[in-house]
């Protein structure tokens, strides 16, 4: 508010770093809230927006949220790295969803995105917490 009143336009990079503090205190929710505001502004979040807002939600255990956002990524045409994948593994692993770990394990490779040893070990959790 203060940006717009003193003449200034906020930039991708500065909504990120408002997505980031809210992150940093848990209000994943907001961080979302923020997300929107990008295209709201008639700007295109980049790979960090998503990124960021993902890792809040899978921070916050909300699996769901992740694995949307990552949907909507591709319908927007913004390309999911390995910081992508592994916090939606990381999501699906907090929720012992292993078959969907495993999926986005699958599409990872499928992209020519290189699995980390952190996307694998979550992966391997999310298997041994559902049992499989």
């Amino acid at each position: 508010r203060e940006m717009a009143e003193s003449g200034l336009r906020p930039n991708t990079a500065t909504f990120n770093a408002a997505i980031k503090s809210f992150v940093t205190f848990g209000q994943w929710t907001r961080a979302l809230q923020v997300l929107d505001l990008i295209a709201k502004d008639k700007m295109e979040p980049d790979v960090i927006s998503y990124n960021t807002t993902i890792s809040s939600c899978e921070r916050a255990h909300q699996w769901a949220r992740s694995l949307d956002l990552m949907r909507r990524m591709r319908r927007v045409v913004v390309a999911p790295d390995i910081v992508t994948y592994s916090a939606a593994v990381s999501s699906c692993e907090k929720a012992s969803l292993w078959f969907r770990a495993i999926g986005l394990l699958t599409g990872m490779l499928a992209n020519c995105v290189a699995p980390s040893v952190v996307t694998y070990s979550a992966a391997i959790s999310a298997c041994d917490k559902g049992q499989r």
